[in-house]
Parts: structure tokens; C-alpha cells; sequence
């Protein structure tokens, strides 16, 4: 009953905007537990149904400094950078460590068909690391703050503005079946900076 008590709270905290933390309060955030530099959440997802499920990584570091890297099905393709206050970084952190996201199952529901889109969620800290992977057509309940935290990263780095709207993507299903190609993915550079990136 507690742990679930503890889980509700750090989901409504996961509610709040994070992305809306001034830079001007930048500093509120140092109280991390962890140094500056170091990268504190990592969330990638795969894609699934080809064409319309986008493919990237998202690193968020303790300083909030973000690093995205978008491969498939991406409006942009490359890596861009980007910055949130730490305050930012702070409450997610905050949300994870309430819920007891770190002493959790690394529980990994498996699908029955082939190539189901994953989503992969890592946390730090100095003393501890939590990697949880889930496929997207099952939802364990056990998994719902997994399934919240990864939504509010997306949110707080406004991935949207990388990866485009679904409207945006739609246009990418004719390239489906190139990327489809295990030799295409695997030469994909994912660290080459992005021709463009949005602010």
C-alpha cells in the first residue's frame, strides 16, 4: 500500500511541466547527487509498425544539457543538442527516486510478433543504475510509472520538435522499406550532427 501511495506521488509530480523550469533557477537543481557532467537519464525507443513508429535516443545530463539522436522515421535525422534547466533534470529524478523506480523488477514484457517497438528507459546516480526495457503491445500494470517517466522525458525536451508529429512522419512510410534493411540500419551514423536543428 505504501509503495503504491509513493508511486502515485511521483507520477503527479511527473505532471507538472518540466520543461517550463526558468534557466534562471538553474541552480535550484544542483542537489542532484550527481556531478554536473554526468548523463543521468537515457531513454531510446525502437520503432514498430515501419513507417510510422519513430527511432531515437534522448540523453539528459545532470547539468541539462540534452542530446538527442534520431535515426528512423525522424524529421530529423543526426544528433542535436539542446538544454533544460537542472531543476528539470531535478524533478524527474525526483519522481523516480519516490516511486522506488530504482529497487523495481527490471520486468521485461515480451511480445509475440517480430520486431515490436521497445522503449528502454536508464537512470543514474552515483550510487545506483536502474535499465528497464518494455514492448509497446503489452502494458504490465507494475510498469505504469515506467510508461509515465518516459512519456515525461519526451515532454520535457519537446521531442516533438525532432522527431515531428505524426502528420509530420507520414510522409517517411515510403522509405519504409529501405530502412527495413539490417545493413542500412546498421551503418546509420547516430552521433553525425543533423543537418539542421530546431531550437
Amino acid at each position: 500500500m505504501a509503495a503504491a501511495v509513493a508511486r502515485s506521488v511521483a507520477v503527479s509530480l511527473l505532471l507538472v511541466p518540466c520543461a517550463t523550469a526558468s534557466a534562471r533557477d538553474a541552480s535550484k537543481g544542483a542537489g542532484n547527487g550527481v556531478r554536473d557532467a554526468h548523463p543521468v537519464i537515457s531513454l531510446f525507443r525502437s520503432g514498430s509498425a515501419w513507417g510510422w513508429s519513430p527511432e531515437y535516443r534522448l540523453t539528459l545530463f545532470a547539468d541539462g544539457g540534452v542530446r538527442y539522436q534520431g535515426s528512423l522515421f525522424v524529421k530529423i535525422r543526426g544528433a542535436c543538442s539542446a538544454k533544460l534547466a537542472k531543476q528539470a533534470v531535478g524533478r524527474l529524478l525526483e519522481a523516480a527516486r519516490d516511486a522506488s523506480f530504482f529497487a523495481g523488477a527490471a520486468s521485461r514484457p515480451r511480445c509475440d510478433i517480430v520486431d515490436a517497438g521497445a522503449t528502454t528507459l536508464s537512470l543514474y546516480d552515483l550510487k545506483q543504475r536502474k535499465v528497464v526495457t518494455a514492448e509497446v503491445c503489452k502494458r504490465d500494470p507494475s510498469l505504469e510509472f515506467f510508461w509515465k517517466l518516459a512519456q515525461a522525458v519526451d515532454d520535457a525536451v519537446q521531442v516533438e520538435r525532432w522527431i515531428g508529429t505524426a502528420a509530420e512522419r507520414a510522409p517517411l512510410v515510403a522509405d519504409s522499406e529501405n530502412e527495413r534493411d539490417r545493413a542500412f540500419r546498421e551503418k546509420f551514423d547516430w552521433n553525425k550532427p543533423a543537418a539542421t536543428c530546431p531550437p
